[in-house]
This record gives C-alpha cells, structure tokens and sequence, in this order.
C-alpha cells in the first residue's frame, strides 16, 4: 500500500500538483481507497501479499497485462468486503465511486485472452491476468470475490448483445481434463453450480438472488459500476501437496469500452478440509495461535479449549518439503523446536481429531 506517501503530499498543494504526475494514482473516497499498481512486479507481490491465506503455498506469480488495470483497496466497497485487490478491463482507480456514469471505461490496449476468447461475447480486449501456481495442504481451496460491470443494465437480459465483458478463474492440475489452456477448467461459477457466473448468467431476470443493481436507483455509491455480483466463495476440489496452476482474466468483450472488475477478498484464498466452516473468528473454532517460546527458534502451540485424544502436526517449507512431524497426547499447549532449520516461511498444520488449521510462520 502506498497510502502513507499519498497522506504526505496533502500537506502542501503545489507539492501534490508535482507528485501526482509521477507517483502511484490513489484514489479516496469517503469509504474507500484504491492504489493502482504502476508495474509487473508490483501486480505480482499484491497476490503474495493481499490475497494468500492459510494452507497454501503460492509461487511463481505472473502477472500479463496493463499494471494500472489492477490495484489494491482498503476501506468499504459496499460488496461485502473491505480490504483486497481487484483487476478490471480498463483502470483500477475508476473503479471507486460515487457512481455517477452509466458508461464509465477505459480502453488500456492490453491484448486479449485465449480462453477468455472462447466464451461468447466476441473477442477480448484489454486483458487483465493473474497466473500462479500453488500447493494446498488440504482437500479444497476456496476464495471470496464480487465481479462488477459498467455493462448492466444496458447489455445484459431481458437485453440481448454480443457486447459482454467476460472473466474466468481457471484451474489446471493432477487428474483435471479441461477445454482451455493447460487443460483447465473454469471454476468461476455460482455456488453448487455448474453455471458459469456472467453478465448474461447473472443479472435482473436471471439467478436475480446473486444479483445488486446500482443504477437508477444507485444503491452503493462507493463503486463507480452499475450492476455487480453478491459476494460469492469459490471451492474447488484439489489433492493435499499436489502442485495446480489458477489463471484469474478478465477481459471487455467485443469492444475495449465499458469498463468490469473483480474484488477479491484479502487472505481468502486458503485450503480447508471442511466445507462451510465459520468465516468469522476461525481461531476461536479451531483455537491454534503461535507465540514465540523460551529459546531461540522455538514457539508454543495453543490449541485453545477443545480438548481431544491426540495431536498431529506437521511443518512444510515454502519447497512444499515436509520439515517436521509427529504426534502428541493431548494438551492445551505444546512447544514446537524448529532449531537448526534455515530462515525463511514454513506452514504449520495441526490436526486435533480431525480439526485442522494451517497458520504461516516465518523463521528469520
């Protein structure tokens, strides 16, 4: 975040003018702030540093596209979310509200997307994409986003046009026989679904229940869209410790006009076991904290109040190499050596009868 440098400049007014040519476009509104990515690399740490949660390694990030396209945020979307990244088909800052336009874009000339290319809605242009691989420690991953278009009310049904905005969050790994690039498949559909989420999938006449219009009347004035998505988890069947491939694009369709985006949620990109745990406060469910022990390289493990028979636990380096194992009686607390091991990150899971939780921990 570049927040505090933009905070800086408001102290003098002809400094402001001269920096706001040359520093990071910061948007603020009353709720929310948005900071534009300026390069690659920047795009690339944002996943690493905003999206990753618990149980995942993540690795070779890849970013393909115009780096303003994408940006950070803090503070409230009115989606259901208040910290995260997003990527759009146009500028990230003109995302923020108040929504004032019916027909607000960018045309950034990014090229298109292969795979976005295949959906219906014509060819893509202005291609925002994220490429990473990752490792997950447990049998699902999931995350949390919202997609948003300056394309409702006008393109979407009861209208019909080829003029639709597209995105696809695609997979690719062990035993995954897909039709798009690497042998992907699409997981950006609706919950216990196969429908892939779209403008013309999702909208006033069809699936309305996962659908907010924002314009005439405007209901959420922090973003500058006029329709968009409730926020929607996205789960995903994987095998523990295998490698996968996820390509997050989004993409305008059929011309480089009216701009979309996609929110995502901050850390919620993680691996569980179980399916529908609680969202809020998941330590006081599974009760595992980390605190640094007695000793150098050494940390007590709190399992918190929910005794069981016996306690396994297990330490991955960021190789995806298993470091440490073993398994305890039962107790609140145990210490966990780590000596000897080389600094860097490392996942720390632990299972109590089949409670399982995942925290990082970096040895420095």
């Amino acid at each position: 975040m570049k927040i505090s440098t933009f905070s800086k400049v408001l102290a003098g007014p002809i400094l402001m003018v001269c920096l706001m040519l040359f520093q990071t476009p910061v948007t603020i509104s009353q709720n929310l702030v948005i900071t534009e990515n300026q390069t690659q690399q920047e795009a690339e740490q944002m996943i690493l540093d905003i999206f990753v949660g618990t149980g995942v390694q993540v690795f070779n990030v890849a970013y393909v596209g115009f780096p303003r396209a994408s940006g950070s945020f803090v503070g409230n979307t009115g989606l259901g979310l208040e910290d995260g990244f997003l990527m759009t088909s146009g500028l990230a800052y003109l995302a923020d509200g108040p929504n004032d336009m019916p027909s607000h874009g960018y045309a950034n000339g990014s090229n298109g997307d292969p795979d976005l290319d295949k959906f219906n809605g014509g060819l893509s242009y202005d291609a925002c994409v994220m490429n990473f691989d990752f490792i997950p420690f447990a049998k699902y991953i999931t995350f949390k986003f919202s997609f948003a278009s300056e394309e409702y009310p006008e393109y979407a049904p009861p209208n019909n046009s080829s003029y639709n905005d597209k995105f696809g969050f695609f997979l690719s790994g062990p035993d995954i026989e897909g039709p798009y690039s690497n042998n992907s498949v699409n997981i950006a559909t609706l919950p216990n679904s196969s429908t892939v989420i779209s403008i013309n999938n999702v909208n006033a006449v069809t699936n309305q229940e996962y659908f907010v219009s924002n314009w005439q009347p405007v209901v959420n004035n922090n973003i500058q869209y006029d329709g968009y998505t409730t926020l929607i988890d996205i789960v995903a069947a994987v095998e523990p410790m295998e490698t996968y491939h996820l390509k997050l694009a989004i993409s305008d369709g059929g011309d480089g006009i009216y701009d979309s985006g996609l929110f995502f949620k901050a850390f919620s990109f993680k691996s569980t076991d179980i399916i529908g745990t609680p969202e809020k406060k998941p330590d006081e469910w599974y009760g595992l904290r980390l605190t640094p022990g007695i000793g150098p390289s050494r940390f007590t493990v709190d399992l918190g109040q929910q005794p069981g028979k016996d306690i396994r636990y297990s330490v991955f380096a960021s190789t995806g190499q298993c470091t440490r194992s073993g398994q305890l009686p039962w107790s609140q607390t145990f210490t966990l050596d780590l000596g000897q091991m080389p600094a860097g990150l490392y996942i720390v899971n632990v299972d109590v009868d089949g409670r399982k939780q995942s925290q990082k921990l970096i040895l420095q």
